[in-house]
């Protein structure tokens, strides 16, 4: 065993006792990864054919290999062709080319022909008795980035490739597992593939191509025609002014730019500023600086306090409508903006503008529906960088349309589960402590999926004198207070002190894995309507009244619920390997800058 894999091996040790997690290790992943120096485990191709007639491909820092055609109208290779190198399905090149995304240049594995002629500049090699795929994915790493900014010699040259040698490329050391950890770490970036090419459909949507994109989606749902309407045929502004102490107040502050959320609990303002009369299901869209997308679907009613447009819908889906103003037309448009120093987008400009929307209202909601689909599972996607063993196709199906119904809908939490706080028995009192029964307080509530044991246990004499309330196995245990919004999975039964509200979902209605997954979107609902002078709290009956968008079945939570599972075991299986990790935290990165959307704000009722 190596230092460096020694040393993992210790961490990941650690990491197991400190967590209280079981170690979650496949039989064919080990500790016996490699560090080897490129230039031994593969072989240089220079090879060429100029009678070949295999496409001409290039690679691309974010897309990898694609045909020449679809980046140039014309074949600009010329009579350089004949020096192009071909190459064969699973082998490799590097495009030593900077480019914003791969500044040390792009390295991939031919996998989508069976040959193709490429450019003469390109690093080709052969990886013989290795995962062609794996490779690229090391290659493209930060480990491997770091060594090539202290190989490059200078700047890139007059044609724009680095200068970087064949030799000097495959000098680099690499850390290589066995082959058949390659095949599955390969097979995992497969997988995440289709699912980066489902968020990617929400920033292609509104390009003319929509109707024919929806359309393949679910073509039993999605029948009628799309039409060209101007934006003021589908949305009026609303003029109302008010000052009603009543209402809540939105202001630019209180948004997320970008993002459609709250930062805060607007009921908790103290404001007596007039704004504009919003109701449930109008559109708010910021036109000052347009640019900084301020824009919110209110679930409540209130006033717009600053440069808002107050957008109600006309023979139009509000949902829809919200969907459209986050478009690249509709930003191009209203970035086209009057004034210098404060920028506004022009109404003028905007209200006259011609938009493609289905003819059909329902089928506006249907597509707003399933955007609010996608973005549940992005929200569940976004805090799980890894994978324990790859899914199987027909997982990764499954969580594609048409498995993703138009019949998602919002439930609130205390109807598909009951809300449980807790309990402290007497700590003066001996006879109470030191048993049998787990008593979890908050600060033992870390990075763990599971909660297996406690660190202090009471008596059965201490659980009858006590508050505490006994939490059946699959129960999430959810933080209220001191750090609201830490959870984990209870793998035995047990209790909790008062700093919990623990989630004991409903047999038949309610997945634990599904509602653990929903972490994020807990915290930030309980960080919302928490209150409190000393510190802030959330109260039982407030979690009980979020609103969550949730699956028809129990089958499509436990799909969805078991997926997301895997992910989070690969999380104590790799986080030992820096360089998988650096891609897969990188690939997290790509995943959300494509999240352009959230799920609608949630805010807490007036009382």
């Amino acid at each position: 065993m190596s230092a460096i894999t020694a040393k993992a091996s210790r961490k990941m040790k650690k990491y197991a006792v400190l967590t209280r997690e079981p170690r979650c290790f496949l039989g064919s992943f080990d500790f016996s990864w490699e560090q080897r120096k490129l230039g031994d485990v593969v072989k240089e191709i220079t090879r060429n054919d100029p009678e070949s007639e295999a496409p001409i491909m290039m690679i691309t820092a974010n897309n990898g290999f694609i045909e020449q055609s679809e980046r140039y109208a014309f074949n600009n290779a010329g009579e350089s062709l004949k020096k192009y190198i071909l190459l064969k399905k699973g082998e490799l090149a590097y495009n030593h080319g900077a480019s914003k995304l791969r500044p040390y240049g792009s390295c991939f594995a031919l996998t989508t022909a069976e040959n193709a002629r490429i450019p003469f500049v390109y690093h080709c090699f052969s990886a013989e008795n290795q995962n062609a795929e794996f490779m690229s994915i090391e290659l493209n790493g930060a480990e491997i980035e770091n060594q090539l900014r202290k190989i490059v010699s200078s700047g890139a040259r007059m044609d724009g490739l680095l200068n970087i040698s064949f030799d000097e490329y495959t000098s680099v050391s690499v850390l290589l597992p066995g082959t058949e950890e390659q095949d599955r770490i390969a097979d995992f970036f497969r997988h995440l593939d289709n699912l980066i090419t489902l968020h990617q459909r929400k920033c292609i949507f509104f390009t003319g191509r929509a109707g024919r994109l929806i359309s393949t989606v679910n073509k039993k749902r999605i029948t009628s025609s799309w039409e060209q309407r101007k934006f003021e045929e589908i949305a009026v502004r609303s003029s109302v002014i008010c000052s009603d102490d009543t209402l809540p107040r939105v202001e630019y502050e209180d948004i997320v730019s970008g993002t459609g959320r709250l930062n805060k609990d607007i009921y908790a303002k103290q404001s007596s500023k007039s704004g504009i009369v919003f109701h449930q299901g109008d559109v708010l869209y910021g036109k000052l600086r347009p640019y900084l997308q301020n824009w919110l679907l209110p679930t409540f009613d209130g006033l717009a306090v600053g440069d808002f447009c107050v957008l109600q819908p006309q023979n139009a889906d509000s949902s829809f409508l919200y969907r459209l103003i986050q478009s690249r037309q509709f930003d191009e448009v209203a970035n086209q903006s009057t004034g210098t120093k404060m920028p506004r987008a022009d109404w003028k400009l905007v209200s006259k503008t011609v938009f493609s929307i289905p003819s059909n209202i329902s089928e506006q909601a249907a597509i707003g529906t399933y955007f609010t689909a996608l973005d549940s599972l992005i929200t569940l996607h976004q805090r799980q960088p890894f994978l324990q063993s790859p899914p199987d196709i027909s997982l990764i199906v499954q969580l594609t349309p048409p498995f993703y119904t138009f019949s998602w809908e919002q439930r609130k939490l205390g109807d598909i589960a009951d809300i449980v706080g807790g309990g402290t028995p007497s700590t003066g009192n001996q006879s109470y402590w030191d048993g049998d029964i787990d008593w979890y307080a908050p600060a033992e509530i870390a990075d763990q999926i599971y909660a297996n044991s406690s660190q202090k246990k009471i008596t059965g004499l201490g659980y009858e004198n006590s508050s505490a309330k006994m939490l059946p196995p699959g129960t999430v245990l959810f933080t209220s207070r001191a750090g609201i919004g830490k959870t984990a999975i209870l793998t035995r039964k047990g209790c909790t002190n008062q700093g919990f509200q623990s989630i004991v979902p409903h047999r038949g209605e309610l997945d634990s894995y599904f509602i653990f997954s929903r972490t994020e979107e807990l915290k930030r609902y309980g960080e919302l309507v928490g209150a409190g002078s000393t510190f802030v709290e959330v109260s039982g009956k407030q979690m009980a009244v979020m609103e969550l968008m949730m699956p028809p079945t129990m089958r499509e939570q436990q799909t969805i619920g078991g997926f997301f599972q895997q992910l989070d075991q690969l999380i104590t299986l790799h986080q030992r390997q820096t360089i998988v990790y650096a891609v897969i935290r990188s690939i997290r990165k790509v995943i959300l800058a494509e999240r352009q959307y959230f799920a609608p704000p949630m805010v807490r009722k007036s009382p």
